[in-house]
């Protein structure tokens, strides 16, 4: 009885399945009015002892087909299904009835009886015959298994006894025994395999996070589609910036794979070990390209208000970090701060020093906070401020990231105030390209070419407001190629005391801003002034042309620095040389309480040139980092020959650090000596 239950619940559960793959086949073909396809696939079942008849009404009654075997209809048992339109099963598009014969169940019934006591003898037979011939001959089999152990080592043959086993006269069974020994050998060396291949597991992860990275710039490129024919500069910054996010990422993606597969196949070199790629970044330029993105993409959300709050002291901050992972957790972060804002509020990113050796990312948001027993589980994985809604990924991927880059990351949260997410990283050194500074003299030249009349006028403003008393230099505004010919064809002579602020994408011509400086051979004398500072195929021309550069939306904060060449220095007993703005302050304010007189220069060049006036006793305090890789302590050996003998080395660094600086009288601090 058993036995037949189990056999007529086999043939319902075929018929279920039958019924189930018939109506995901027919289905589509249904729905997009394939009849003649689905009246085939009516006749193909049919076909099937099982199925005698299949029937296809539509709700109004029309018949798709009616398809029956031979026999009595009345005597057929019936299965009802329907196929719908829409996935909450609401409203019904056809009527599926199959119908079977419970005849042929029967049969089939018995026969699976049949089949079942046929097994039984079969195996009874089968049993005893295996045990006479293992009772008659139990070595041949236990060698046959060993040598099938061992046969991917036909080396180890010699196998000794196992003395104290009860099976010691019998040689073979030592012989399984010692290749069990080795098999499970081999199963912890694959265990070991197997766990290095778990790796690839990363992959999943890693799609994830993209996936989660991915959503911020695509939303960006989305929101430009709609009025892309007008292509202000604006929004051809904003979607060159997305786009080239997007590609970070995948080629992110990619690079990681490619990895965990050298991994698995162990093809892995000693450079693929290494953590993902890092360089310099100015992280001014990245934070201010990303909150324009973001600007975009939420300008819907007319309550919001996100800004980046760059002043003079973001200026020059550089970390080692990599760009695209770096933007993908700003934009994650911002995009917390813009759920956590319920209607109006404010998103402020700022970019700052925290000391000399460190630099302060803060997002800062006027939401509604976390809890704080929220707060300690947030970076880890799987994690998240949102509950169920968020995935885990971002703030789990930022720590791993920051700390990759010897940083920290940090949340402060207070519930109705809102949210500061603080990133702490190591300072970088600044990449040769970068302008610490623009330092001009007076009656210099400075011609800037650019397209957009906004940028003259800022560049404008910066002039006018950092010459103030001393003689003006002069300020040419070119728009185009031609322009720019026309103005070095008829200054030659003025070349050498040029100063070129040029735009990288001149709308309308062919040629580039590099294209004209290369042209013209005034990469020395260049500087490049464009949004697209984060092109490593810009970056690596400018390095070519040994041409600087500035991005453009930080031309409001580069310092101007403007040396006065009429001012008289007979008097003069101090000299300071050095590029930083802040520490000639410090030094005038600390020079106005004592008897010294005061000169001060922002590089070496400015005072060479000047140095014959000054007398040799004056004593000179030379910065040993001048910037653009020019050495205080390499230059100080010029200034000697020149007969100049109380040389002082500023710097921030230790005395240990330098070697043997003869020409130098003392290595000192940067604070002012009196």
């Amino acid at each position: 009885m058993v036995v037949g239950k189990l056999t007529t619940n086999s043939v319902d559960d075929r018929l279920q399945t039958t019924q189930r793959l018939f109506l995901e086949t027919v289905s589509q073909d249904y729905l997009t009015g394939s009849h003649a396809l689905v009246y085939r696939k009516c006749k193909a079942l049919v076909s099937d002892k099982l199925v005698k008849a299949v029937k296809i009404t539509s709700p109004t009654g029309q018949t798709i087909c009616d398809v029956a075997a031979e026999g009595n209809r009345a005597s057929w048992d019936w299965i009802n299904t329907a196929i719908y339109y829409d996935e909450a099963q609401t409203q019904i598009a056809a009527q599926i009835s199959l119908g079977y014969s419970t005849t042929i169940s029967r049969q089939i019934f018995l026969n699976s009886i049949l089949i079942i006591i046929a097994a039984i003898v079969v195996t009874a037979l089968v049993q005893l015959l295996l045990s006479r011939k293992l009772a008659v001959s139990v070595a041949a089999p236990i060698t046959t298994l060993a040598d099938a152990l061992n046969k991917d080592q036909p080396h180890e043959s010699a196998v000794p006894a196992y003395e104290g086993s009860v099976f010691r006269d019998i040689r073979e069974v030592g012989i399984l025994f010692e290749s069990i020994q080795k098999l499970f050998q081999r199963i912890n060396e694959y265990q070991k395999q197997l766990v290095t291949k778990t790796r690839q597991a990363a992959v999943g992860e890693m799609a994830a996070q993209v996936a989660h990275d991915i959503r911020s710039p695509l939303a960006a490129l989305e929101s430009v589609v709609a009025d892309i024919d007008q292509l202000p500069e604006e929004h051809r910054i904003l979607v060159r910036s997305a786009t080239s996010r997007v590609r970070d990422i995948a080629n992110d993606l990619l690079g990681r794979k490619r990895k965990l597969d050298k991994e698995s196949s162990g093809a892995i070199e000693a450079d693929d070990a290494r953590a993902e790629d890092v360089s310099v970044w100015l992280l001014s330029g990245l934070v201010d390209s990303l909150v324009s993105e973001a600007r975009f993409q939420f300008r819907s959300r007319i309550g919001i208000e996100i800004n980046a709050t760059l002043g003079s002291g973001a200026y020059g901050l550089f970390a080692r970090v990599n760009q695209a992972k770096f933007k993908a957790i700003l934009s994650n972060l911002i995009n917390n701060s813009v759920d956590a804002i319920e209607s109006t509020g404010q998103i402020t990113v700022t970019v700052g020093p925290d000391d000399a050796a460190h630099l302060l990312i803060t997002v800062e948001d006027s939401g509604k906070g976390i809890h704080t027993e929220t707060l300690p589980t947030l970076m880890q994985e799987g994690k998240s401020s949102k509950g169920d809604k968020g995935s885990g990924l971002g703030l789990y991927g930022a720590r791993l990231a920051v700390e990759s880059w010897g940083g920290r990351i940090h949340i402060d949260s207070a519930i109705g105030k809102g949210t500061t997410v603080t990133i702490r990283l190591p300072r970088a050194a600044a990449p040769a390209w970068f302008v610490p500074n623009l330092s001009l003299s007076a009656d210099d030249h400075v011609v800037v070419l650019d397209d957009d009349s906004s940028i003259h006028q800022v560049w404008q403003n910066r002039f006018d407001s950092s010459q103030g008393k001393v003689s003006k230099f002069t300020v040419h505004h070119v728009t185009s190629p031609q322009e720019l010919d026309d103005w070095i064809s008829d200054h030659r002579p003025d070349l050498a005391t040029t100063t070129f602020l040029v735009d990288f994408e001149l709308l309308g011509y062919k040629e580039s801003g590099l294209d004209l400086i290369e042209k013209h051979h005034i990469g020395e004398r260049s500087i490049l002034v464009t949004s697209r500072n984060e092109d490593k195929a810009i970056l690596d021309r400018l390095e070519q042309l040994r041409v600087r550069l500035i991005p453009k939306s930080l031309a409001p904060f580069i310092p101007i620095l403007v040396t006065n060449t009429d001012l008289p220095v007979a008097n003069f007993n101090c000299v300071l040389i050095d590029d930083d703005s802040m520490t000639h302050k410090t030094w005038k304010l600390a020079v106005k309480k004592t008897a010294n007189r005061l000169a001060y220069f922002f590089s070496a060049s400015d005072f060479l040139a000047r140095a014959a006036e000054f007398d040799r006793t004056a004593r000179i305090y030379i910065d040993s980092n001048l910037g653009n890789g020019v050495r205080g302590e390499e230059i100080s050996k010029e200034i000697f020959a020149l007969g100049f003998q109380e040389i002082y080395l500023i710097t921030g660094h230790s005395q240990a650090e330098f070697p043997p600086l003869p020409h130098i009288r003392a290595i000192r601090g940067k604070e002012p000596p009196w």
